[in-house]
């Protein structure tokens, strides 16, 4: 082999890897933009990331001004279906996720105590189906705008439990 095609092998070797990390940049930054630019569409297709928050109660009763009531136990159970979905050229992770999820609560008073147990959705704008939100006996239900979440208001005996 001769220098000349020694040198001409080595030119084409730096011109090839030079335009190989030209595409693999190229391909890089349009598919980091493409994730912020087809994000939002996603969303509006397949729903927001969902970070599903436990019950907040707080309590009250006369002559004790309004506490937070922290929860005495939990018991939750999440079943997630992956279902891959894409737009455009990219790939998306979405879920399917079915929730059940047990929390009890009791009254630290030595007197009757009314607790205001609220519970926020995971995520605006996505479908609920067959979602119950029972605090005790009390069983509320989305009526429309759930932005606000659920509210249910419960008395509780001294030293009474009650299952949400």
């Amino acid at each position: 082999m001769t220098v000349w095609r020694l040198v001409a092998v080595v030119v084409i070797f730096i011109g090839v890897t030079v335009g190989w990390m030209i595409l693999g940049t190229s391909v890089q930054f349009r598919t980091d933009s493409g994730y912020l630019d087809i994000g939002r569409q996603v969303e509006d297709l397949w729903g927001a990331p969902h970070t599903q928050s436990a019950p907040v109660v707080h309590y009250s009763a006369p002559g004790v001004r309004e506490q937070g009531l922290e929860l005495d136990s939990g018991d939750v159970t999440v079943n997630l279906k992956l279902d891959h979905r894409r737009k455009g050229l990219l790939w998306y992770a979405t879920y399917d996720v079915g929730f059940h999820a047990l929390y009890t609560i009791h009254n630290p008073l030595a007197e009757t105590a009314t607790a205001t147990v609220t519970v926020q959705f995971p995520s605006y704008g996505a479908m609920y189906d067959d979602f119950v939100f029972r605090a005790g006996d009390v069983e509320s239900t989305p009526n429309g705008d759930i932005d606000d979440g659920l509210l249910a208001i419960l008395d509780l005996a001294p030293g009474e439990a009650a299952e949400i």
